[in-house]
Parts: C-alpha cells; structure tokens; sequence
C-alpha cells in the first residue's frame, strides 16, 4: 500500500502509518540502512524515504553517513580546521560549547530520586554512546537526562527519557581495561538537540586541540548544574603506557585507546566527582569516551576509547529494528 511520487528526481515512497521516529529503516531505492528522521534534521539527504509515521509528520530515511559526520569535511582544502566559536569555562551560551550530552543514571523505586552515574553524548535520535564500565553492573541504568541548546539556540534545556535497551561491546572483559564501550536505546527518539558528531576510522584528530567537558556537581534539575570544559594535551601510546604497568593492560595502550593529560589546573580532575563528558575536537566531533586513570591527581594521564575505532559496531547497533 504504496504510493509513487517524485522528488528532485529522486523516488519517495509514502508507506503505511507504522513507522517510528529513531527506528531503523532500508531505503527502496537503494537498499542502504538509514534512521527515520524528521526531514529538517537529516543533514545532507538524498534519495529518501518519506513517511507520515505515528507523529503524522513527514520523515525521511536519512543515509548513516549524514547522521555520522565525519570531521575530515569540517577541514578546509589547506588542511587547517574550520574552528567555531572558542570553548571557554563555566556554564556554556551556545549549542556548540555544550553539545547533546547525558547523564545516566538510576532511578530509584518512588521515581523522585536519580542516583546518576556517568556522562554520554546523544549521537542519534535514540541512542547515547558512553562507557561499557558504567553500563556493567548489577543494576543497569534506567534514566538519561539529555542536555544542551535547543536546536533554534534559544536556551540550554534538557530531556528526559528511560532506558529501553543496553548494547555492551561483545569483546569487553570487566577485568580489563580495553573495549570499554557502550551504546544506550533511549525510550524515544530525542528531537530537540542535534546529535553531536562522530569521526571516522580515517579521520585525523591529532590535527587540532583536544578538550574534555564534564558535571562538577550531582544535579537534580539543570539549574544545578555546574559544567565546564579544560584542555586535554594527546600523548604517545609507548610514553602512555610507561604509566600503566598493570595486569589489566597486559597489552599496554593498544590502537582503539587514546592517552591525554589533562590542564594542570583542571577542575575535573579525577576523585573530584565530576561526570565526564567526552573527549571533542575544537570541530565538535567527540572522539573518546572517559575510560579510566589511576589516583586523585592530574600527574598521569587519563585514557579514552578511542570511538573511531569502533565506527563499524557502532553502525550496527544503531541499524538495529
């Protein structure tokens, strides 16, 4: 029960009313997977599928690539970064500075308490990407609070919604340091921020600065809470590595981890309670997801996972009905 029409040359395709927004879906035209997306928020689209879905809204099929943007095309022709507007400390004023971010958490029996976890980054419609270390537990989380500028760049706002599923990747050993990554299916899809962006596997993030973003306190509502963003320093894997002389890193700093110090005046330094957000670019694509560190002080450095590395896993959560 099809409809045929035509749009800038390209099929459209009118389905039955039982699409869902943030649903997986296959384009008629192609066969390529793709996310049904409201058609403003799907940067770049092509050949789409529209539909009407429960909303009664039109959507489209939008293509993977256009929901992962790789940072290489925020790069001029000379190779030298398009920065925007500059990061600076304490609460952020735009979108860019405070990108879709989570919390995950757990939310107690009379559902008036969160007791909150760890930090994530929106990076689809209906999913978050975080740590697999947060995920692990005898409890898993049940509550996300989606944070950041709403996309007319009004104000900082939140949203939140419950978990409805956990994906841990397959090779994570709890008793290791290495594959610590997760991604969370939210309840619904989350139309009012823009996702942040993700690299590629070919994508040189070593070209720019780094910087990492986080929550200092344990907030109830946004107007608790106190974010702030420092400057991370890359370091080589061999000198990392130098650091950890663990059992848990039997084999040391491997190609899927990244290794920085943080500023030396940071706020977010370990022990401090902070929720950590991810490791960004100055282009805004977020490359690393906290790891761990040793100590309470800034004197080794902090280990992320290196989100490029998975880019293929992650396609394939996400692809999922």
């Amino acid at each position: 029960n099809t409809v045929q029409a035509q749009f800038n040359s390209d099929a459209i395709i009118f389905p039955d009313d039982d699409g869902e927004l943030g649903s997986s879906c296959i384009r008629e035209t192609d066969g390529r997977l793709g996310i049904c997306t409201k058609m403003p928020d799907c940067r770049g689209a092509e050949v789409m599928l529209i539909d009407f879905c429960k909303a009664h809204e039109q959507t489209v099929c939008c293509l993977l690539e256009t929901l992962y943007t790789s940072i290489d095309n925020r790069f001029a022709d000379d190779g030298v970064p398009q920065k925007p507007e500059v990061l600076h400390q304490d609460v952020p004023q735009s979108r860019d500075n405070h990108a879709s971010q989570a919390l995950i958490g757990e939310l107690y029996e009379d559902e008036r308490r969160i007791k909150w976890r760890c930090g994530g980054s929106l990076i689809a419609p209906r999913y978050v990407i975080t740590s697999a270390h947060c995920i692990f537990s005898v409890n898993i989380p049940t509550y996300i609070r989606i944070t950041g500028n709403d996309k007319e760049q009004q104000a900082i706002r939140q949203t939140d919604a419950l978990v409805d599923d956990v994906y841990i990747h397959p090779d994570y050993d709890p008793y290791k340091l290495y594959h610590d990554i997760a991604i969370v299916r939210l309840s619904k899809a989350i139309w009012d921020f823009h996702p942040v962006y993700l690299p590629t596997t070919n994508s040189n993030f070593m070209r720019e600065p780094l910087h990492i973003s986080g929550w200092l306190n344990t907030p109830e509502n946004l107007e608790e809470f106190h974010f702030v963003s420092d400057s991370v320093q890359a370091i080589p894997k061999d000198v990392c590595s130098k650091y950890f002389q663990i059992p848990e890193l039997a084999n040391g700093i491997i190609e899927n981890q990244i290794c920085g110090m943080l500023a030396p005046n940071s706020s977010l330094v370990p022990c401090s309670g902070a929720f950590l957000g991810p490791l960004e670019t100055q282009s805004h694509a977020i490359v690393g997801i906290p790891s761990f560190t040793y100590g309470c002080d800034n004197d080794r450095p902090f280990v992320f996972t290196n989100i490029a590395s998975f880019s293929p896993w992650i396609r394939t959560v996400i692809a999922r009905p």
